[in-house]
């Protein structure tokens, strides 16, 4: 399936607003690589990081709405592939990997990837789905650590509605400029 290049002209325009020279990776750039991620990025101080965008969309399930299992390993596919295409160009993690969700469905938002970084569904501290168990969950769980930051935007037909940033806990000597900058402009929370 062809990536759809709408969702990445958007994320570059919101890195170019932020004082960050976007350019698109291209096989050329890093032959024998495999997979790429879709940019490489210089912000102020001289340093350089990647990004991957994801768009993720799921089918209704019978009755309509979405599953969370079904949403979870959904994202959880996503990350995988990112995280190999990061490690392509980045294979021993210098420079800061970050990802950056597009989703243009309001039922698929940001509390669906700090579910997924869980690998628990609940609400106000009660667990209603535990799945640390399942083969998607456990098998992901490295690639959480190849993402440095995650961007997750909101799309609706207007443009972007909603735009949330999120880290793992321990990782500020990674970039901490591009950090400073990217927290400034976008609401964050650490998963």
């Amino acid at each position: 399936m062809a990536k759809d290049t709408r969702d990445i002209g958007l994320v570059t325009e919101v890195l170019h607003g932020l004082g960050i020279t976007v350019e698109r990776i291209t096989e050329s750039m890093y032959p024998r690589s495999g997979k790429l991620p879709d940019l490489r990025c210089e912000f102020g101080d001289g340093g350089f990081f990647f990004v991957e965008v994801k768009s993720p969309f799921l089918a209704e399930a019978e009755g309509g709405g979405y599953a969370h299992s079904t949403t979870m390993s959904k994202l959880s596919e996503l990350l995988s592939k990112a995280a190999k295409q990061f490690k392509s160009v980045n294979t021993l993690h210098i420079v800061p990997n970050v990802l950056v969700w597009v989703s243009r469905n309001f039922q698929l938002n940001w509390t669906n990837l700090v579910e997924a970084s869980k690998g628990q569904i609940g609400n106000d501290n009660v667990i209603i789905r535990d799945l640390r168990q399942t083969d998607f969950v456990k098998r992901n769980r490295s690639a959480w650590f190849t993402v440095d930051i995650h961007i997750w935007l909101q799309v609706g037909e207007q443009g972007i509605y909603q735009a949330k940033l999120f880290r793992l806990q321990g990782i500020e000597g990674t970039a901490v400029n591009l950090i400073r900058l990217l927290e400034a402009n976008i609401p964050s929370e650490l998963l």
